[in-house]
């Protein structure tokens, strides 16, 4: 079969006709065509068929802890994808029961392709999918660990939990490399808790803030609030805080 593909690419006639079909299919207006054929074609089978075609986000890069290989998790936005939802739940730890919500966060995720970085290295490159909703509040809060742990659970190898949001040029490469290394755990600026709390009311609502110093983004914080608890925790920067949400009393 090598032999004849070889053969064939030396045809001026056969490239000329790879080259026209190639033009073809990445036409945006024969791309609609063809996905509507597609959607007819399996309604008449009863299959109801939707295309995800994934608007582009940003990218967090990983390494494969073993072999050093590079791989980019492309996260992209589309509307077909259900919208990130929460749930109350309990667990027990230590005897004690502790109560929070938990959030669900639907993605579709793309079979690994294999690529080639900037640096002309071998990489491995995945789309994640989100609602554009989900999407919008990655860039507020902690929902690219979440992004990732979605990559845990797919990779065939082990990846560096260590990772970073990559710049791109409009191919998706990589323009720079991560500098900062950092394992020391930082403790947050002290959190500022309202003077007036106390254990006589139990107010529905309360804001706590905390200062990172070293973050340009909360995308990679770890949050969790339990009905007296808050947990934070970041990996890179280290960063670990663990209060009492005193008013909860």
């Amino acid at each position: 079969e090598l032999d004849k593909f070889e053969k064939a690419m030396k045809d001026e006639e056969f490239r000329k006709l790879l080259v026209e079909y190639a033009k073809e299919i990445s036409d945006p207006e024969n791309k609609k065509k063809y996905e509507e054929e597609i959607t007819q074609m399996e309604k008449m089978r009863g299959m109801d068929v939707k295309f995800v075609n994934p608007v582009d986000g940003y990218v967090v890069k990983t390494t494969d802890s073993s072999t050093g290989v590079k791989a980019f998790i492309n996260i992209c936005s589309n509307h077909h994808i259900a919208k990130a939802w929460s749930q109350f739940a309990e667990r027990e730890e230590n005897g004690k029961k502790k109560s929070g919500h938990q959030w669900n966060i639907p993605y579709s995720l793309s079979t690994p392709r294999d690529d080639i970085d900037r640096a002309g290295k071998k990489c491995v490159v995945y789309d994640a999918v989100f609602h554009p909703d989900t999407y919008s509040k990655g860039q507020e809060g902690p929902v690219e660990s979440a992004e990732f742990k979605v990559g845990d659970q797919t990779f065939p190898y082990p990846y560096d939990n260590k990772t970073t949001t990559a710049d791109t040029d409009e191919e998706g490469k990589l323009l720079k490399e991560n500098k900062e290394d950092q394992t020391k755990a930082n403790s947050p600026l002290d959190p500022i808790v309202p003077k007036d709390a106390n254990s006589d009311t139990r107010p529905k609502e309360i804001v706590v803030y905390i200062e990172l110093p070293k973050l340009d983004s909360a995308a990679p914080v770890e949050l969790d609030i339990l009905e007296k608890q808050l947990l934070l925790n970041c990996k890179n920067p280290c960063y670990h805080l663990d209060i009492s949400l005193l008013t909860a009393e």
